[in-house]
């Protein structure tokens, strides 16, 4: 897919990872899934694609308190970090996405992934989906203290590619991550049920 016209005066693309780059929301979503499984509870997508951009941690409080856990959200991040760490080798970047780094990288644009994943699930998820080549930084929960819809991991990407928001788009699919490229001063560009809305 050829970059679109209005996106070509730019100098930096911002990627959210999961469900934007690579098909892996459904992986952590059934992560997830495994953990309340585990305790007698079922939990539909809806309720976890409403959170897309959310931190494990963060995400364990919520769901500590939604169904009365009694675990710490910490190990319950856990539990679900062993689950998705599991899956990670099925995870495929989506079909537009290396003809569109490719020309990206040909026209001098700086790329970064800006995602709410652990450092280490965000280095194996672009290795599996052969990827990792094209991306000049990766910031992930473990570079920000604020997370979506705070622009903090957008605003961090811009940084360390040397731009200001103003020269960048963000590539999201998720309503946090909308927010946080508005609130940063970004240019936005939707990516939904993995095809590019431009």
């Amino acid at each position: 897919m050829a970059i679109p016209e209005r996106l070509l005066g730019l100098r930096g693309f911002i990627f959210d990872m999961d469900g934007t780059l690579t098909d892996s929301m459904p992986f952590h979503i059934r992560a997830w899934q495994q953990v309340l499984e585990r305790r007698g509870i079922s939990e539909g997508k809806e309720y976890f694609l409403a959170h897309g951009g959310v931190p494990s941690f963060v995400m364990g409080g919520k769901l500590r308190e939604r169904f009365g856990l009694t675990e710490s959200a910490e190990a319950l991040a856990r539990e679900k970090t062993e689950n998705y760490r599991r899956l990670i080798p099925g995870i495929r970047a989506f079909p537009w996405l290396v003809p569109f780094l490719t020309e990206a990288r040909e026209r001098g644009i700086r790329l970064a992934v800006g995602t709410g994943t652990l450092r280490e699930n965000a280095r194996d998820v672009l290795r599996a989906a052969g990827i990792s080549g094209f991306f000049d930084t990766v910031v992930t929960s473990a570079d920000v203290t604020r997370y979506k819809p705070e622009p903090d991991t957008f605003l961090l990407c811009a940084e360390r590619l040397g731009l200001r928001p103003s020269e960048c788009a963000v590539f999201e699919d998720s309503p946090l991550g909308f927010e946080a490229a508005k609130r940063g001063g970004f240019s936005l560009v939707k990516v939904m049920g993995g095809q590019l809305c431009a």
